[in-house]
């Protein structure tokens, strides 16, 4: 008996996490080394996220973090202390501009389907928010022929958390590539709220074949494969 009921409560106790764990907010909040069964609210517009990054600052006296998908901080294995979530955070405002909660991957899909435009190339993870994506230099990988990803970025709508009366004075909206020098070096010290992009800056999608190389050992020259690759 004793064997069998804690068998069965481990089993419980994994079914309930795998359960919690299809939640965004949990996956989040685990990612970035939180307790992912916690209850928690998250802000929905950019006015709930200024207010709740003003109350966790004046709670905590320290300036918050701010966690998209927790995906970053999950890479660099640190906690995310004082953390506000943008989980909820999602969705479109207008034609091209989507909240900052918004997972890459929805983004591209939306804008691919309406308008046949598309990013010159995206980072590898497709999860994460568009806010992380822009704000920690996420910015994928250009080639010779191409722009990054973020080059189809043309406005951001930021709260500045340089202070608490910086952060009380709401987002306002600047022009990506004024600002991207400034969340570049210090990223912790703004939150993204909402993107806009230009579809000017966007190539019109289309497909692409692609080939697999099998690189071979040669003991006598360069292998054929590699050559090919």
């Amino acid at each position: 008996p004793v064997l069998f009921f804690g068998l069965l409560s481990g089993a419980a106790l994994a079914l309930f996490l795998r359960l919690r764990l299809s939640n965004a907010g949990a996956r989040a909040r685990l990612l970035s080394g939180n307790f992912p069964f916690a209850c928690f609210r998250a802000p929905r517009t950019p006015d709930a996220l200024v207010e709740q990054l003003c109350r966790t600052w004046v709670a905590s006296g320290h300036r918050p973090t701010v966690v998209g998908s927790g995906w970053g901080f999950f890479i660099g294995r640190i906690s995310a202390r004082n953390a506000v979530f943008t989980h909820r955070l999602k969705g479109r405002t207008g034609e091209f501009t989507f909240l900052a909660g918004t997972e890459l991957r929805v983004v591209e899909a939306s804008i691919r389907k309406a308008h046949g435009r598309t990013f010159w190339s995206t980072p590898t993870m497709q999860r994460i928010s568009i806010g992380s994506w822009l704000a920690r230099s996420c910015h994928g990988n250009s080639g010779a022929a191409g722009k990054p990803s973020s080059y189809a970025a043309a406005n951001v709508l930021v709260v500045d958390l340089t202070s608490r009366q910086s952060a009380r004075a709401g987002p306002r909206w600047h022009p990506f590539d004024a600002i991207k020098g400034d969340l570049d070096a210090r990223p912790e010290q703004y939150a993204i709220c909402a993107v806009e992009f230009d579809p000017a800056r966007m190539p019109r999608d289309f497909w692409l074949q692609k080939a697999r190389t099998d690189v071979k050992l040669d003991p006598f020259t360069t292998s054929q494969g590699l050559r090919e690759w």
